[in-house]
């Protein structure tokens, strides 16, 4: 059975494209979230990324299209086809690349991370094309993204340094697109892909080569030393969550003196100032480790100069320099 073009649903034209795309946004930004909260990013603010790029990035290339096409209708009338490709891309990657910077993230790992998304979401789309043009060809572009994904999941963190997964994602799909939406983008579309993976790679080696080399030995140590710091605050924080008073499984509000209840008081106030403490070391804890991972271990995010060993092998989980720290404390 063959899924219409678009449907009327109580006098609202509907594009079936537009609901599959709007699946594959939804998929997207439960991956962006899965994945970002692995690699320590603020679970609100990764959200906020997504859409935020997407909101510009829709705007962007509508404006542009109704420019190109001389009627400003088209900017109003959004739910009408019509969007100027490359200002589509080239706004979106603008609006990560801006707010990374804005809030100090790194780019190039957002990227990888926006990567595993865009091949779900790519892949719910190929699957909208199967089911309204009939052409089950874009089942193995379905089939490609879902290996993507499969495989950028699993490497991005071990063998490919961040950005590397972004650029690699950008060539294959310029190759997908001119086998199998050909007809949809032209070659220059394709070739914009290109070039942004070369330049995303370029910058990424670039700035690959202008970090600090810390010893193999003494990684793996400060990695070890903060993993083991984690678990015993998380068995702390386990322990806390038993002696809180509110939460005691034999306590009986209907048996409790009104002096009893200001002593369970302060002990409620005292467990929660510890678990805020235990909450926040944590935070800073999961902070250092993704930053291995980032690759930005060991540089200031103040002045961006190397931290001192001495400082990293007595504190791991520092990330500003000793100047910097004593400054933000006093």
């Amino acid at each position: 059975m063959q899924i219409p073009e678009h449907f009327n649903l109580y006098g609202v034209n509907i594009y079936s494209m537009g609901i599959f795309i709007a699946i594959g946004v939804l998929l997207s930004a439960f991956v962006i979230w899965q994945e970002g909260k692995k690699d320590g990013f603020d679970e609100e603010k990764s959200f906020d990324l997504l859409f935020l790029s997407l909101f510009f990035s829709i705007l962007i290339s509508r404006l542009t299209f109704s420019l190109l096409h001389h009627n400003f209708k088209y900017v109003l009338y959004f739910w009408k086809g019509g969007m100027d490709p490359y200002f589509a891309v080239l706004a979106f990657l603008s609006s990560i690349y801006l707010l990374t910077k804005l809030w100090k993230w790194s780019v190039f790992r957002v990227l990888d991370i926006f990567t595993l998304a865009s091949t779900l979401c790519f892949s719910i789309i190929a699957l909208g094309f199967v089911g309204i043009t009939r052409d089950y060809r874009f089942l193995f572009a379905f089939a490609g993204w879902i290996f993507m994904y499969a495989i950028f999941s699993k490497i991005r963190n071990m063998i490919l340094k961040s950005g590397m997964v972004f650029s690699i994602f950008l060539a294959l799909t310029a190759g997908a697109g001119i086998v199998f939406f050909n007809k949809y983008f032209d070659l220059k579309f394709y070739v914009l892909l290109v070039t942004l993976s070369l330049v995303v790679l370029s910058l990424k080696i670039r700035k690959s080569g202008m970090k600090q080399i810390l010893p193999t030995d003494f990684i793996k140590t400060l990695i070890d030393r903060l993993k083991n710091k984690e678990k015993r605050l998380d068995s702390e924080q386990t322990l806390l969550s038993k002696e809180d008073p509110f939460t005691a499984s034999r306590r009986d509000m209907g048996n409790a003196e009104e002096g009893d209840m200001s002593v369970e008081d302060v002990e409620k106030n005292l467990v929660d100032t510890k678990k805020l403490t235990i909450f926040k070391m944590k935070a800073q804890v999961k902070k250092a480790l993704a930053k291995f991972k980032i690759g930005t271990y060991g540089i200031c995010e103040v002045c961006k100069k190397p931290i001192d060993n001495a400082r990293l092998k007595a504190y791991p989980e520092a990330t500003t320099c000793i100047e910097h720290a004593t400054k933000s404390s006093s």
